[in-house]
């Protein structure tokens, strides 16, 4: 549980009510919350939110430590569609060990989170999350 408050005293009688009826632990001040790492400045008055740990994760879990990072996210020339997609018993079996819709879910978690700019990519390939081909996985690991 994370409290937010406008004033610190605030956030101290919140919590001292809580230990009036539950059992609490103060672990102080935040720095992670749902794979997001939360960084604040108090003289600056700034808070900074990012998912560098988690969007490291998902490359190391797709085995893409070695791709060269590219400028955009997706391919400008790229016009993915529905003839993508398996048809025959050996491109459907190509791609049954493929991890698709993870792989699309993790993107769209980093994409609501913290990186807007892989949205509309993200969006892109999700289309295919039903029956996605090779040309989509590829698509795919780009983004990542």
């Amino acid at each position: 549980m994370m409290i937010v408050a406008s004033s610190t005293r605030l956030v101290q009688d919140i919590k001292r009510q809580l230990k009036g009826k539950v059992e609490i632990s103060d672990l102080g001040e935040i720095h992670w919350l749902l794979g997001f790492e939360i960084q604040r400045d108090r003289d600056a008055h700034t808070l900074s939110l990012s998912q560098k740990s988690y969007i490291d994760s998902v490359v190391k879990w797709y085995g893409l430590e070695d791709a060269k990072p590219l400028s955009t996210p997706m391919d400008p020339s790229a016009r993915l569609s529905k003839s993508h997609s398996p048809n025959t018993p050996q491109e459907y079996a190509d791609m049954r060990d493929v991890p698709y819709r993870e792989a699309t879910g993790s993107l769209t978690y980093a994409a609501i989170g913290s990186r807007p700019d892989i949205a509309y990519a993200t969006t892109a390939v999700s289309r295919f999350n039903e029956n996605p081909g090779r040309v989509h996985w590829e698509a795919v690991k780009r983004i990542i």
